[in-house]
């Protein structure tokens, strides 16, 4: 029954990452913040996509509540990009504000693991379900039809997670049930894009740069993406180091030094504790610093600024990936981690690129 869930999950994965990419294909051409949400969330699916086939092959092996944590932490990080998507639609900020609730009931759950997992999806699928209302009342055709399967979808997950919470192999198989709802919702927000003919962002005009200049400016553009790479590559590991050090004075530990090159070792913090009850908090606890720091640039909201979050957002996952393989009894987790920070990683490059490209764009249009 299990690798049965396995292949489920993951020809559902398949099939909305493909409606995914369509729909990040339509963005392209109309809004590169809208595209941007919508290529967070495919990655999300896409993870968990690899995720599935590399348990179900036997590549892979994890503990269940290894798996369980995995998907509350998809179940997050789908929740938040959904609201944002459709606030930004909407042009709501109450949904903001039902998002920030959302943060402060996750942060402030005292439950058992299964509990929690539960009452996640039951708080996670109750915000979603507030935000397809919300759309619901739209005049737009397709709009209201994508919020009406999505208000499906909450419902039916509701009544599964009620009667099915005690039997976790058979809810996952039946949870195909309220994703083919999903599946739809995506269906209709892709017919609302092209036959709508909606236009969230008008592009800046761009400006042929000459010939001649070309070589140089392509200079200029990597070498500024490979600064900007370098410069937080090293500040992140620094902040890396950081909260290791500062976990381990929390609980006692002996700081013996922190290690950012010596010319053999990779960067590493000397911590020596007398247990070992806290290997994980301590081991997890470099992720959060640096995390912290690109949440901040990614909330100034500006387009400069843009590629270094999702850079120091990236560096931050995939530097605590490393520490968590040695640390968890398999590495379901550090995979998933790392390549959420590898995502991450991408995007950062990419923005910290087109932005750049842009402002030499700029340079040229006013020459």
């Amino acid at each position: 029954m299990i690798g049965s869930a396995f292949l489920i999950n993951a020809m559902i994965d398949f099939i909305i990452l493909v409606l995914l990419f369509y729909i990040i294909s339509i963005l392209n051409k109309k809004d590169i913040s809208m595209r941007n949400k919508f290529s967070i969330l495919s990655f999300f699916y896409f993870i968990s996509l690899i995720l599935n086939i590399a348990l179900l092959s036997g590549k892979l092996t994890a503990v269940s509540s290894e798996i369980l944590l995995i998907e509350s932490f998809f179940m997050i990080g789908k929740t938040f990009v959904f609201v944002l998507i459709f606030s930004e639609i909407l042009k709501n900020k109450k949904l903001m504000y039902y998002l920030g609730l959302y943060i402060l009931a996750v942060a402030t759950f005292k439950f058992g693991f299964d509990d929690f997992f539960s009452l996640l999806n039951i708080i996670s699928n109750i915000l979603l379900l507030i935000v397809f209302i919300y759309t619901h009342h739209r005049k737009d055709k397709y709009l209201r039809r994508s919020a009406f399967f999505g208000m499906l979808y909450c419902v039916v997950s509701f009544i599964l997670i009620f009667f099915l919470n005690d039997k976790r192999d058979l809810l996952s198989i039946v949870f195909l049930i309220p994703n083919v709802f999903l599946f739809g919702t995506f269906y209709y927000f892709s017919k609302y894009l092209v036959m709508e003919e909606v236009d969230f962002y008008k592009k800046p005009k761009r400006y042929e740069i000459p010939l001649y200049a070309k070589f140089m400016v392509g200079l200029r553009l990597l070498s500024i993406v490979f600064m900007t790479f370098i410069f937080i590559m090293v500040s992140v590991v620094s902040f890396h180091e950081l909260g290791h050090a500062l976990a381990g004075k929390h609980f006692g530990c002996r700081i013996s030094k922190a290690v950012l090159y010596d010319g053999v070792n990779l960067p590493h913090t000397e911590v020596v504790c007398a247990d070992d009850s806290n290997n994980i908090l301590i081991g997890s606890a470099g992720l959060f610093i640096p995390l912290i720091l690109g949440l901040v640039f990614l909330l100034l909201g500006e387009r400069s600024t843009l590629g270094v979050s999702y850079l120091i957002i990236g560096f931050s996952f995939y530097l605590s990936s490393k520490d968590l393989q040695d640390i968890l009894p398999s590495n379901a987790i550090a995979m998933v981690i790392s390549l959420i920070g590898v995502m991450f990683l991408i995007l950062g490059i990419k923005e910290v690129l087109y932005y750049a490209y842009d402002e030499e764009n700029l340079k040229h249009s006013l020459s």
